[in-house]
């Protein structure tokens, strides 16, 4: 998924995206009633802008909002849940079957056929050796 298809699935989800400069944050997911993802317009790196475009759209279908008030455990299951959504959305499980099958097993490989991050690749086998 390019970062063209991650800005049309926020959308049909009713999710504004707004870029915005922001010192010490990639990005931030507010709860409004419609509902809006500012991402810090600074990031240029197309795959980094996959990735947390990706991570946020996943804190808006699991529902996982928080604000610092909230404790630690708490924050912990909604970021692992946008985590999770994210690499069901960049490294769709199928296809990670699909690439081990045929022979694309290093991480540094899995990273550049599904165009993302070497994190990205390292939470999917994470999440997908569970399965």
């Amino acid at each position: 998924m390019n970062v063209a298809e991650l800005i049309e699935r926020a959308q049909r989800l009713g999710i504004e995206i707004d870029y915005c400069p922001m010192r010490d944050k990639d990005s931030i997911a507010i709860l409004y009633p419609c509902g809006s993802l500012c991402i810090n317009c600074l990031i240029t790196d197309e795959q980094w802008q996959k990735e947390i475009l990706a991570h946020e759209i996943g804190h808006w279908v699991t529902g996982g909002f928080y604000t610092d008030t909230y404790d630690k455990t708490y924050k912990a299951k909604c970021e692992y849940r946008a985590m999770r959504k994210a690499v069901d959305l960049l490294v769709p499980y199928q296809d990670y079957k699909k690439a081990l099958r045929s022979g694309v097993v290093e991480l540094w490989e899995l990273a550049e056929y599904f165009d993302v991050p070497e994190d990205v690749i390292k939470q999917a086998v994470s999440c997908y050796s569970r399965n």
